[in-house]
């Protein structure tokens, strides 16, 4: 995987973050883990990244 798609990728992943987040942070009755387990994913995804 070459640089450039990793910074590509990399920017995905922060944007999916983010609107997670923003999303958690708008909908008061919204369930945690709809938001915590998407998140670990993406933490998860951010980490393999590193060792590619």
């Amino acid at each position: 995987m070459t640089t450039q798609v990793k910074q590509v990728y990399q920017g995905i992943l922060n944007r999916q973050r983010e609107w997670l987040l923003e999303k958690n942070s708008q909908e008061t009755g919204l369930n945690e883990d709809l938001i915590r387990k998407p998140l670990q994913y993406l933490n998860l995804e951010e980490e393999q990244l590193g060792y590619i």
